[in-house]
């Protein structure tokens, strides 16, 4: 594919071997694959196998203001975005956390969920360190049912 620097976080995508379409969460890794948000399904693809789409125009509609909350309730829906960090060295991983905390910035997100996976918790520790070191997150916490992922609250 020759625009590959168009690809960035929030790009639409068609998967040019299964002809769906999504939109472009994380990446690229290693293998120069990019996670994919189809409806609600992820997925890697490669670079090669992806062509980006015109934006699609949206209706002016009235944004719902959300609240934030800055702890954890089961019985609480948080509007949340989610970067997989599987593959990605720790200096990836804090350009992609960088970009991810800029769209949650412009959205109505409350809740970032990084998902770093286990590993030898050098990403992990990344993750930890440039949350709680952000001005912009009130805490940043393992999430208590996956220890392969974990939390960061924005402020309000």
């Amino acid at each position: 594919m020759d625009n590959t620097q168009n690809l960035t976080p929030g790009t639409r995508v068609k998967i040019l071997s299964t002809n769906n379409t999504g939109e472009i969460i994380s990446g690229p890794n290693r293998k120069q694959e990019y996670c994919i948000l189809i409806g609600s399904i992820k997925c890697w693809v490669n670079n090669t196998n992806l062509s980006v789409l015109a934006p699609t125009k949206t209706k002016n509609r009235k944004k719902k203001k959300l609240s934030r909350t800055n702890h954890y309730s089961p019985r609480h829906s948080f509007p949340q975005l989610s970067l997989d960090l599987h593959g990605m060295t720790v200096e990836q991983a804090g350009k992609a956390m960088e970009e991810l905390l800029d769209r949650a910035l412009r959205s109505d997100t409350a809740k970032l969920e990084l998902i770093h996976g286990i590993g030898s918790g050098k990403v992990k520790n990344a993750v930890h360190k440039y949350m709680n070191s952000s001005p912009y997150i009130s805490k940043c916490i393992l999430n208590p049912t996956n220890p392969g992922s974990s939390w960061a609250f924005l402020k309000d």
